[in-house]
């Protein structure tokens, strides 16, 4: 199904922030310098075959170490919302540690989007057995503002240590509108994932404003993590919208891109009530693999083209980014990550190559 907008997400909220036709590019971490190169490729290659003025604001360094105890940079900070003040929406490369966290905090990036379709072309990726896969196509709600990834925690004494979250109904009310929006906008389904027994008050809090929410808009259906995450391996096409507090999204997602066939193919996107957007690989910075040339940077790609789409309100760059990507995939070029064995296999410069020729092509 067509990705909702920004206007049916947010509703009356967004005042659709975005203008002129920039992009706001924060390298990442790991393999960030990789797929962000990438996406300027792409960026450049929309630029000369058709005349677009896309515009680029690169944005300082993170200044950490690979492991990413060290604390970001001021100066990133201070970029990010420059971009939010004027409009600009970011094009954020994988990054590691608490820095996600404490950006969405920082700039109310309260809720995270992510687009789970299977593309039939990909269907021998998957490990799931393709009857299974075939019609996967779903959208993932996440809470960012609550829960424990925003909680408090430190050390007590040298050999106990503290982990306490919260959340209000202000912040879950939110939440679940996005979320009741979004179904409104595709099938009308609704999934609320929750653990009754393991955190019952907050699995209370939430079930009670799905059930207010949803109410004459909705179908409503409620399940347990664990019997979630297990549903999403065995028959994903069951699905259509799902909704969860923080810590249980974060696994959701991960789940719901085996049907994808790799991490390298999930991309989502964290959105502000008034619409700034920062788009996002929903994998990690994998520090394993740089300098490997063997990072997949369709998910990246795909963000950006979704940031086009949403943010800038050009659907036919969109459009170009997301028939290229198609059209290699359709020649069996892969990255190594989503080879099948008849495929040709190529790192990520390559990948992008093929793909911004694709793009010269169409024009």
């Amino acid at each position: 199904m067509p990705l909702p907008s920004l206007d049916v997400v947010l509703g009356e909220r967004s005042t659709s922030m975005a203008h002129g036709l920039t992009v706001g590019v924060v390298t990442g971490e790991g393999i960030g310098a990789e797929v962000s190169e990438s996406a300027l490729r792409v960026i450049e290659a929309l630029n000369t075959s058709s005349g677009t003025a896309l515009l680029i604001e690169q944005c300082p360094s993170l200044e950490r170490a690979d492991d990413g105890d060290l604390p970001v940079s001021p100066a990133v900070y201070k970029w990010i919302d420059a971009c939010r003040t004027e409009g600009i929406p970011v094009l954020h490369g994988p990054a590691g540690g608490r820095f996600v966290y404490e950006l969405r905090r920082a700039f109310n990036l309260f809720v995270k989007l992510t687009p789970v379709h299977a593309d039939p072309v990909l269907i021998d990726a998957s490990i799931l057995r393709p009857e299974h896969v075939v019609g996967t196509d779903m959208l993932l709600v996440r809470d960012n503002s609550g829960g424990i990834y925003q909680g408090e925690h430190g050390w007590l004494t040298d050999d106990s240590v503290f982990h306490s979250f919260h959340y209000s109904r202000d912040q879950v009310a939110a939440v679940i509108d996005v979320a009741v929006r979004a179904a409104e906008s595709r099938d009308s389904r609704l999934t609320l994932v929750v653990k009754p027994g393991g955190i019952p008050t907050v699995s209370a809090l939430w079930q009670q404003v799905a059930q207010e929410e949803s109410s004459g808009r909705v179908s409503l259906d409620i399940l347990e993590i664990d019997n979630a995450c297990y549903q999403l391996a065995s028959e994903p096409t069951k699905f259509d919208v799902i909704v969860s507090p923080n810590m249980f999204g974060d696994v959701l997602g991960d789940t719901a891109s085996v049907a994808l066939g790799s991490r390298g193919l999930s991309y989502s996107a964290n959105f502000s009530a008034e619409g700034f957007g920062v788009y996002q690989t929903a994998h990690g910075a994998a520090h394993d693999i740089v300098g490997t040339d063997s990072a997949n940077p369709i998910a990246h790609l795909l963000s950006l083209a979704w940031l086009l789409e949403a943010s800038l309100h050009r659907p036919d760059l969109a459009a170009r980014i997301r028939d290229a990507i198609g059209s290699v995939l359709a020649r069996d070029i892969r990255t190594a990550d989503i080879a099948g064995p008849s495929s040709t296999v190529v790192g990520t410069r390559a990948m992008t190559t093929h793909i911004v020729d694709e793009i010269v092509r169409s024009a």
